[in-house]
């Protein structure tokens, strides 16, 4: 029986070890996630989303807490309300 060559083992401890990282790098990511969509309220969704609105038509950003920052539901509702109130009075400024 012929033994595969140290650099090619070393390779392959080092792309396992690698995928490894990546795979638990994701599964901290998705748990993470879901984590926080069970501990999130639509109403408190919904705030968000019209307070990024209000904003996005004045065009100004607000430092939102660091709580809210770290929930992607919060902050994806508040920028995509930002983006909507931006386009809105962009929209009625050029009529």
């Amino acid at each position: 029986i012929k033994r595969i060559p140290y650099y090619s083992r070393v390779g392959w401890i080092t792309a396992w070890i690698f995928v490894i990282v990546i795979l638990a790098i994701a599964l901290k990511i998705f748990l993470g996630t879901v984590d926080y969509n069970r501990n999130t309220e639509a109403a408190e969704i919904q705030h968000y989303l019209e307070l990024g609105l209000e904003n996005g038509r004045q065009g100004e950003h607000v430092e939102l807490p660091e709580a809210v920052m770290e929930n992607p539901f919060l902050r994806n509702a508040y920028n995509k309300g930002f983006r909507e109130g931006w386009d809105d009075a962009r929209a009625e400024s050029k009529q």
